[in-house]
C-alpha cells in the first residue's frame, strides 16, 4: 500500500511539473505515504528541496484527497521546538537539551503521532528511512 501510494505521489509530482528522478524522491515519498496511511499528524522536515517542496506538497494533497487519506501537517524543526516550548511551562521542555525536548513530546502530546524527517541529520535520516522501507516490506 505505501509503495503504491509513494508511486502515486511521484506520478502526481511529475504531472505537476516536477523533474527530479524517482530515485531521489522515492524514500521521501515513502515517509509521507507512511505518515498518511497511519494517520500521523505532523511531519517535521527541513528538506525543502524534495520532501517538502511546493510540487511535492501539491502531489501529496492531490493523491491523499483522491484516496481519502489523512494529510499530515508539515512544519520546520524550529517551529516544532517553539510549539513544544510554548505549550507548557516545563523546565525540562524549555531547556536547550534536545533529548529533553524529545521526551517532552510524549508529555505534551500523548495522543498525537509524529513523523520526524530530519534530512539534514544524516544518521537519523538513514535510520528513519531504513525503518520505513523495512516496515513496508
Amino acid at each position: 500500500m505505501r509503495r503504491l501510494l509513494a508511486d502515486a505521489y511521484y506520478f502526481a509530482y511529475v504531472k505537476a511539473g516536477g523533474r527530479l528522478p524517482r530515485e531521489k524522491l522515492f524514500n521521501d515519498f515513502l515517509i509521507v505515504a507512511c505518515a498518511s496511511v497511519h494517520g500521523i499528524d505532523i511531519v517535521i522536515s527541513e528538506d525543502n528541496a524534495t520532501l517538502a517542496s511546493e510540487l511535492s506538497l501539491l502531489a501529496y494533497q492531490k493523491v491523499n484527497h483522491e484516496q481519502k487519506l489523512y494529510f499530515p501537517q508539515f512544519i520546520k524543526y524550529e517551529e516544532f521546538k517553539h510549539l513544544i516550548r510554548t505549550s507548557f511551562p516545563n523546565p525540562v521542555i524549555n531547556s536547550s537539551d534536545k533529548f529533553g525536548i524529545f521526551l517532552g513530546i510524549f508529555y505534551i502530546f500523548p495522543r498525537v503521532n509524529f513523523c520526524f524527517s530530519l534530512h539534514n541529520l544524516l544518521k537519523e535520516s538513514l535510520i528513519y528511512k531504513s525503518f520505513v522501507i523495512e516496515s513496508d516490506a
